[in-house]
């Protein structure tokens, strides 16, 4: 039987896993992993759809089976479908109230901005939380217009008629086999109903969000905008001076570097592959502690400490976790591994071979054959909010912690398991005549995901589709946003931008079909490959015969960093008109010398300015975003050039 330090020590599942972006798996029913028709039925079961829905997605999984892995573009052969759980819920009620989501998910969703959100009086918010969407909102006015916003699940309950109309007509599960996966196993997502001439100024946001390892995440979207109508829906550390032991001697965080080695809270010193300095607008919190208040680390409110809460103290049962320094208060423990605590002077004696766990002078000690940590109280923690803070942090090799001020603390990255996880979503747009659609994805996944997505629109007579797409983060991202121009008049246009770091490949594009007469498109992609990062600009322009007058821009435009990196271009074209005009660009270059030497002389660092010219380069997309969005992919982008995970 594990001891509790054993649990604390060993248990990377546990505990590595869990931040800083990650909350323990929690549910109220997980499938079994493997996909089969059982498991489908389940699902629809569970949900307790109608028959022709059950039938669907029947149907749509025996399609799946049928059809062979695509052999073109980014590698899938990682893909272990039976390692796959295909339906996970969180919990038995969805809200519309924030205050009655679960706290474990809520504070998840808080760092993604949902009561901000709510606070700024956006036109509607909802969160997906690995199958199930937990959090559902609309502003009253809106419902009074008509405009229906929910879940695709309550969708289908409450409008089920207007649902089966439209649902799987723009992507039928015959398409490719991404979408016929997930059309057999959908869960989550939205339904979007906006009626004739209504006008919805504020956007519509959604938050998917994927918890729990080996999880596929299938949320179906389907949005509607009836003739005249409008719609934009969108997707979507420590101070400077602060020390750490290295196997070297101390360190300032701000000098550490990659390669270093630290020691973890598993008492094994490991490697630093990744550092990370960022702005930090939020939460500053100075915990003093031991019997010395000249002690004391200086962190954000988010960052996880291994800790013990006061009042669990007495319970034999008790177990240490990661806790957010923002949560602890006065009296809570907090680790230290053992060396560290006796260079302080304090009087310890420690028999390693006694016991694992003992109460001495107010101090919680504990042992295994790895180390040993002494757990001391919090003394005092102040709370302070600032603004635009340089804050530091790093990625170790495997148990993600080291050791900071003499306090055990966890890197607080994404979430990064060593297995793999997939998300594989089906978005159907339909653009009535005269209407409009604008769909904003900034998509920041872990390194451990195969995101395969599959986007379409139908336009039809003036209407307009314009798709804005951000993609970082991922494992393998290959998403195609597509519009059909059905209708004369329409106007379809895709605004990608893609990041590749190291180990991720982004194959991303657009595609354009011209069916219609007098249609116009442009497709701008913007991509940017770093540390042997990948990136791929794969689109198609169609026009079709009888589509006279068309017009269509493409322009393509691949930055590359470094040498290690690397950038393809795959245009297809397809015209069977020659009344048309049709133009494609593409430029692939490095940083500039001459924009580098001119800012490093203005007295940027060289990862200063680089870092604007990078923004410059992905300067049309940003102007797209509201401001909030284009502040936060500004800071991711500085994350990237950073080398920091998620």
């Amino acid at each position: 039987m594990a001891t509790v330090a054993q649990e604390v020590l060993n248990s990377k599942e546990n505990y590595t896993e869990k931040y800083g972006f990650s909350m323990p798996e929690s549910y109220v029913y997980k499938a079994d992993k493997g996909l089969s028709e059982e498991v489908v039925r389940k699902i629809s079961d569970i949900k307790n759809e109608p028959q022709w829905m059950k039938d669907f997605r029947i149907r749509s999984l025996k399609i799946f089976f049928s059809k062979p892995m695509p052999k073109w573009g980014a590698n899938l052969t990682g893909i272990d479908f039976d390692a796959i759980t295909y339906y996970l819920k969180a919990t038995d009620t969805k809200s519309t109230s924030w205050d009655d989501v679960p706290e474990n998910i809520k504070k998840t969703f808080d760092r993604l901005g949902i009561p901000e959100a709510e606070k700024k009086f956006l036109a509607g918010a909802g969160a997906q939380y690995d199958s199930e969407v937990i959090y559902h909102q609309i502003r009253e006015d809106l419902e009074k217009q008509g405009v229906i916003f929910l879940s695709m699940d309550s969708g289908l309950k409450e409008h089920e008629d207007l649902v089966k109309k439209y649902f799987g007509t723009v992507i039928p599960p015959e398409d490719n086999k991404f979408a016929a996966l997930n059309s057999a196993v959908w869960s989550g997502g939205s339904f979007v109903f906006v009626p004739k001439g209504v006008h919805v100024e504020m956007p519509l946001q959604a938050y998917f969000r994927i918890n729990a390892k080996n999880m596929g995440q299938f949320e179906r979207t389907l949005i509607v905008a009836e003739p005249g109508s409008s719609i934009h829906y969108i997707e979507g550390c420590f101070v400077k001076g602060t020390s750490v032991k290295t196997s070297s001697g101390e360190k300032k965080i701000e000098d550490i570097k990659e390669n270093d080695v630290v020691p973890t809270h598993t008492g094994k010193h490991k490697r630093v592959y990744k550092t990370m300095k960022r702005k930090h607008s939020g939460t500053l919190c100075t915990i003093r502690y031991s019997n010395n208040s000249d002690h004391e680390l200086k962190v954000t409110g988010g960052h996880p400490i291994l800790a013990v809460e006061k009042e669990t103290v007495s319970q034999k049962n008790w177990k240490p976790k990661w806790i957010e320094a923002g949560q602890l208060d006065n009296f809570d423990y907090i680790a230290m591994p053992i060396r560290e605590f006796s260079k302080m002077g304090d009087q310890l004696s420690l028999s390693l071979s006694t016991t694992d766990l003992m109460l001495q002078q107010k101090i919680i000690l504990y042992a295994n054959k790895n180390c040993c940590y002494a757990f001391v109280p919090i003394k005092s923690i102040e709370k302070e909010i600032v603004q635009d803070l340089d804050v530091y942090n790093f990625s170790v090799e495997e148990d993600e912690s080291y050791v900071a001020n003499g306090i055990i603390v966890h890197n607080c990255t994404a979430p990064s398991y060593s297995s793999d996880s997939l998300h594989s979503a089906v978005v159907e747009l339909i653009a009535m005549e005269g209407s409009k659609i604008q769909y904003t994805t900034i998509q920041n996944w872990s390194n451990n995901v195969y995101n395969l997505v599959t986007k379409r629109a139908f336009a039809y007579k003036n209407a307009e589709v314009f798709w804005v797409d951000g993609n970082l983060g991922s494992k393998v991202t290959m998403k195609f946003p597509a519009v059909w121009l059905l209708g004369e008049g329409a106007r379809g246009e895709v605004l990608s931008v893609a990041f590749a770091g190291a180990g991720q490949h982004q194959d991303a594009g657009a595609k354009i079909l011209h069916f219609a007469p007098n249609t116009s498109s442009v497709i701008t992609n913007k991509s940017i490959s770093k540390d042997g990062g990948k990136t791929t600009y794969r689109g198609l322009v169609k026009v079709a015969k009888g589509a006279t007058n068309a017009k269509s821009t493409v322009v393509c435009d691949a930055l590359i960093l470094d040498e290690k990196s690397s950038s393809d271009t795959v245009p297809y074209m397809e015209l069977e008109e020659k009344d048309i005009q049709i133009s494609h660009e593409a430029t692939v270059g490095k940083i500039n010398e001459d924009q580098l030497f001119y800012l490093m002389s203005r007295g940027m660092s060289e990862r200063e300015a680089m870092a604007m010219i990078v923004r410059g380069f992905i300067e049309r997309f940003t102007k797209t975003l509201p401001m909030e969005y284009a502040i936060e992919l500004n800071r991711l982008i500085e994350l990237e050039m950073e080398g920091s995970v998620g």
